[in-house]
């Protein structure tokens, strides 16, 4: 049962997993960056929330869709022999991929709650302040010390559940939206 939820839940086998001091993270690389990503992201616009959020601007939306990009690029030229997996840059991939799509799905989850007023909304500074918080965090994979493996291990296990959360959240909210007071 432990072999089935490792290699089909967590996709982890241990030529894809990253080790850290000592330990290995719970997805493979991809998986964990996407989860770190997003968790990261998650907790940074739970910072910023102030009542509800507005969707972002197109150029914001168009910066999450080419900071996805790369992560595609990748699987595409491994899938294709054109080069060889990187699990250092599976995990950045994937942690841009997590930021921007957190970046993305936040802000539409939380828009269908309309009993809130508007007052923030994700703007070029915040998604780049984002952006480069969530590239740091990933270069943990290279500090080979199990405080970077309790760090990653955490940002991801949050952002697997967030991601969880705001999708059932999302899911509740368009079966059962909330009646105007």
């Amino acid at each position: 049962m432990q072999e089935l939820l490792a290699h089909y839940l967590f996709h982890w086998t241990s030529e894809k997993a990253i080790w850290l001091g000592g330990h290995t993270l719970s997805w493979d690389a991809r998986c964990a960056g996407i989860y770190a990503g997003f968790g990261c992201a998650l907790l940074l616009q739970f910072f910023w929330y102030q009542r509800r959020i507005t969707l972002p601007p197109w150029p914001i939306l168009a910066m999450a869709a080419g900071f996805s990009l790369p992560m595609f690029i990748d699987v595409g030229t491994v899938a294709y022999g054109l080069r060889l997996a990187s699990n250092p840059i599976k995990y950045l991939t994937g942690a841009w991929f997590g930021i921007s799509f957190c970046c993305i799905l936040f802000p539409a989850v939380a828009q269908f709650n309309r009993q809130r007023k508007p007052r923030l909304q994700l703007n070029f500074v915040r998604f780049s302040l984002i952006l480069a918080i969530g590239s740091a965090v990933s270069y943990l994979t290279h500090w080979n010390h199990p405080i970077a493996f309790y760090l990653l291990e955490a940002l991801a296990w949050l952002g697997f559940s967030g991601l969880v959360l705001l999708l059932l959240a999302g899911l509740l909210y368009s079966l059962w939206p909330p009646q105007p007071s």
